[in-house]
């Protein structure tokens, strides 16, 4: 009989710790905290250069315009350029570096414009480069030749 007393106590014992286990568990997660990261804090238009949650940035595609003049590049080269150096902006700012860039995404205007854009991106990524599409597009934001947006992880 105390056999049976000691196994129904150890059996209730262990229901509770289970019960108390699930409870602590099903809690809902610390929802993570947003940065947003704005390069022009006077900017007009409905999205962020980028968006840090957690250890993740998210930035926003950048067109081929100088970061000083606002005005497009001459040719893929220098768009290419300064759409890379605005990313990297974006990046440091936030506190991560080229290095941390795990995705980017291109989008070009012209396929006939892949060779020159690779050669201005092989010195943003010259080692170890990050994982990368590159989509052919109808046309692209105030008639850009291209836009670059990317993910970094720390």
């Amino acid at each position: 009989m105390n056999r049976i007393k000691l196994f129904l106590a150890i059996a209730f014992l262990a229901v509770v710790v289970c019960i108390l286990f699930l409870m602590v568990c099903s809690k809902s997660p610390q929802v993570s905290t947003r940065q947003v990261i704005q390069l022009n804090p006077n900017a007009t238009l409905p999205f962020s250069s980028g968006i840090v949650v957690g250890n993740t940035l998210y930035c926003a595609g950048c067109i081929g315009a100088n970061p000083q003049t606002d005005s497009l590049g001459k040719n893929i080269e220098e768009q290419t350029t300064f759409a890379l150096e605005t990313i990297k902006s974006i990046v440091t700012k936030a506190g991560f570096t080229m290095e941390s860039v795990a995705k980017v995404t291109v989008y070009l205007k012209s396929i006939n414009d892949f060779q020159a854009m690779n050669t201005v991106y092989r010195t943003y990524f010259p080692t170890n480069p990050p994982a990368r599409e590159t989509v052919v597009v109808a046309d692209l934001v105030r008639g850009s030749l291209v836009e670059i947006s990317c993910i970094a992880q720390k």
